[in-house]
């Protein structure tokens, strides 16, 4: 991981935003056990892209926020794609992780359909909740 880390530095320095986010997305779990670590680089793939490859944005905020989701982190996924104003992305991603407030929040601005489609989800949750332990009702709902 760290010779990942110091090439997309490297990047960084020399001005090569787009090989610093590359090198920043090819971090996967492989690389490392850290979710703290991945979380921060993929962050960084978004800023960069923010800042220097406005192009890219999109894509690159789809790639990080599927692998933070991959890991479980729902919230940050979501997050990214608030800031790239992908808020459809980002209801998709709280119903994936049951952050059910955040999700029907972002549905309210975007109207009775988007509203819906959360409280389709919420219900689909609560039935396989039905079927499996107290405990990951509890968590999840």
């Amino acid at each position: 991981m760290e010779g990942l880390l110091s090439h997309a530095r490297r990047c960084e320095g020399s001005a090569d935003y787009t090989g610093a986010i590359d090198t920043y997305l090819r971090l996967g779990p492989v690389h490392s056990r850290d979710p703290d670590m991945l979380e921060e680089a993929w962050e960084k793939a978004v800023e960069l892209a923010s800042k220097f490859v406005p192009a890219r944005l999109p894509a690159v905020v789809v790639v990080a926020a599927s692998k933070l989701a991959d890991l479980g982190r729902h919230e940050p996924a979501a997050d990214l794609y608030l800031g790239a104003d992908m808020t459809k992305e980002a209801v998709d991603t709280c119903i994936a992780g049951a952050l059910w407030d955040k999700a029907r929040g972002l549905a309210a601005d975007l109207g009775p359909e988007v509203t819906a489609h959360v409280s389709v989800g919420r219900a689909i949750c609560m039935r396989v909740c039905a079927r499996v332990s107290g405990v990951w009702c509890a968590t999840y709902v």
